[in-house]
């Protein structure tokens, strides 16, 4: 969610660990960070920020910034008008990638805060043509979703990357491959160290909003304002599963410990998908409780929790071992936090949440 400045929690006590500022110059730049993403090293907290094309980089040691990381852009577009969309680190905490508007995700040698030269780059520095398949403008409903476009090789006549803005990134574990998720419907599917493209994942009828891989790094899930979430096999960029959903997708992601994952939709649910004895990906939990629309959602890495963050200006931590149902009395609601709670609530604490 578009933050003023970024804040950094505790994950077990939910307390304000740190607040930070994610760009200079606050009165040119109004909105603050976009996404934000930690180093797997636990040494950089990096986020990329709304305005000015820029990724904000600190030291978690100290908190201290460490680097402003600018995006260059393709086109002649005001700097302050380029959007930062999101920051990966790889598996290893070498590179950091960042995605945003008129540019191809840009790569960076974390420590050295350097730019790689021509990588992830599509053939022709330029807009979609204007014969490409045009994305339903945000604010719209997401369309009637399309036959399937099959995936494939990479066929010499196709552009190799995206032609319009990209906004999600995600490193596989084994640090083998990149998925990038962009306006023109597609997702990508990349080589990390040579950059070049493997596979153009079919078309969504709608962008893709988020993208991330399976634990074995066999299977990738992207997520489509065209309310789907699409299952593909990495080795052969083969569609395995296109699960709908009520409305637009905004995230997914996959459990860093077994074949499930969660996906974010704007009806309000972060639902948790299993895969069934047939093959079939269900539904086997929906988490209910956020009151607008969710926009990004992540596993812990010991896959006990999920976090989910929303429009209704609150990030949520799930288990992910509870209970399908909520308790259906208020007694036994008091009962199951009693048995949660480790100590004596304060009488603030006993007076804001018990009354």
């Amino acid at each position: 969610a578009m933050l003023d400045n970024v804040k950094v929690w505790n994950a077990k006590t939910g307390e304000l660990v740190k607040e930070l500022q994610p760009q200079e110059e606050a009165d040119k730049y109004k909105k603050g960070a976009r996404n934000v993403a930690f180093s797997p090293d636990g040494k950089y907290l990096a986020a990329s920020n709304w305005q000015g094309g820029t990724a904000r980089v600190w030291e978690t040691s100290t908190w201290q910034p460490v680097a402003l990381l600018t995006v260059e852009s393709w086109e002649k577009v005001e700097q302050q008008n380029i959007v930062a969309y999101s920051a990966a680190f790889s598996p290893d905490s070498t590179y950091l990638i960042i995605t945003s508007d008129h540019v191809s995700p840009q790569v960076w040698r974390v420590g050295q805060w350097k730019r790689k030269e021509d990588v992830l780059q599509g053939d022709e520095k330029k807009q979609a043509p204007a014969s490409a398949e045009q994305p339903p403008a945000a604010t719209q409903q997401p369309s009637d979703k399309p036959g399937q476009t099959p995936a494939g090789e990479v066929k010499k006549e196709d552009p190799k990357g995206h032609t319009g803005s990209v906004y999600s990134v995600s490193f596989s574990p084994d640090g083998k491959h990149v998925v990038t998720g962009g306006r023109v419907n597609v997702a990508w599917l990349w080589e990390v160290g040579t950059w070049k493209p493997e596979f153009k994942l079919g078309k969504h009828a709608s962008p893709v909003y988020g993208a991330g891989f399976s634990h074995d790094s066999k299977l990738l899930v992207t997520a489509s304002y065209d309310r789907s979430a699409r299952v593909w096999d990495v080795a052969t960029g083969k569609l395995l599963a296109d699960l709908e959903h009520l409305h637009a997708v905004y995230d997914a992601a996959f459990s860093p410990v077994k074949n499930e994952f969660v996906t974010s939709c704007w009806d309000l649910k972060v639902r948790m998908w299993n895969q069934g004895t047939d093959g079939k990906w269900k539904v086997s939990t929906t988490l209910s409780g956020h009151h607008h629309w969710i926009y990004g959602v992540a596993y812990s890495p010991d896959g006990n929790s999920v976090v989910s963050g929303s429009e209704d200006k609150t990030a949520r931590v799930w288990r992910t071992t509870d209970p399908t149902e909520l308790p259906d009395s208020v007694d036994a609601l008091l009962a199951l936090a009693r048995a949660r709670i480790k100590r004596q609530l304060t009488p603030e604490e006993r007076k804001r949440y018990i009354g």
